[in-house]
Parts: structure tokens; C-alpha cells; sequence
């Protein structure tokens, strides 16, 4: 409950260090690496962020697949839709 309120309602010491223009004010100020478009930290269109998202890609794949109960449930209705199935559940 503190945390919360302490979130909500900071002391006027803290206030500067907390608000959202002081966050937007150091994060202009940092600058990302020079693959990136841009030189942003906040952005996919770099090489590390084609390969995060082919990661993500195929994380996402493999849990949905592995899922035991996901396996069951899918080849129980009716085993011409468990790839579609697969797909959907891994995407959504």
C-alpha cells in the first residue's frame, strides 16, 4: 500500500526526480548505438532487432508446440485444424 501511495503522491523532494519531464528530459539525452535507425534506443529497424524479433518468432512457436495441454486439446477436436490451431495460439 506505501509503494502505491508513495507512487501516486511523492513528497515534494522526490517530485523533480519522479515526474514524467524528467524522464523524458535523460532520455533525449541518451543516444543508441549507430546500427540503429536513427541512432534511437527505441526502435526494431537494426540488425540486433531483426534477430530478436526471429527469436521472439521462434520462442513463441516452440511454447505453443511443446504445451501439452495445448496438444490435447488441439488433436482431440479434430486433428485437420491443429496446425491452424498451433499457429493462432502461438500469434495471439
Amino acid at each position: 500500500m506505501y509503494v502505491l501511495y508513495s507512487v501516486y503522491y511523492p513528497p515534494e523532494e522526490k517530485k523533480a526526480h519522479t515526474s514524467f519531464e524528467a524522464f523524458y528530459i535523460a532520455a533525449v539525452c541518451v543516444e543508441g548505438p549507430d546500427g540503429n535507425s536513427g541512432n534511437s534506443l527505441a526502435t526494431f529497424q537494426s540488425k540486433s532487432g531483426i534477430v530478436l524479433g526471429v527469436v521472439l518468432l521462434i520462442m513463441t512457436t516452440s511454447i505453443s508446440v511443446t504445451d501439452q495441454s495445448n496438444w490435447q486439446s488441439r488433436i482431440a477436436a479434430k486433428p485437420s485444424q491443429a496446425v491452424v490451431g498451433f499457429f493462432l495460439a502461438a500469434y495471439t
